[in-house]
């Protein structure tokens, strides 16, 4: 039991940890905290992040802060599916 608490919090702080690394979640996946999916990340900027649908229907330019976390395969936002569409670039 001590050594299952051990481990589950040693997981929950890695999985907190602060995006450093911004430039390798390009071509990576991105979930919304509805679990949806988003779309794939296509650039990062100072302050942004740039996301394609699938199908490149849409394309979404995220402030960074709605980042919640990225585990090297998948980017998770903190906002839910419906508000990508407050985050639409029009073409």
């Amino acid at each position: 039991s001590f050594i299952y608490r051990g481990m589950y919090i040693i997981l929950i702080i890695k999985m907190s940890q602060p995006v450093l690394e911004w430039d390798k979640m390009v071509h990576k996946n991105v979930r919304t905290i509805d679990k949806q999916d988003a779309g794939i990340v296509i650039a990062t900027a100072s302050d942004k992040i740039t996301v394609n649908s699938e199908g490149s229907k849409q394309q979404y330019e995220l402030p960074k802060t709605n980042v919640e976390r990225f585990n090297g395969s998948e980017v998770f936002l903190n906002i839910p599916h419906a508000e990508l569409s407050n985050y639409e670039l029009k073409k």
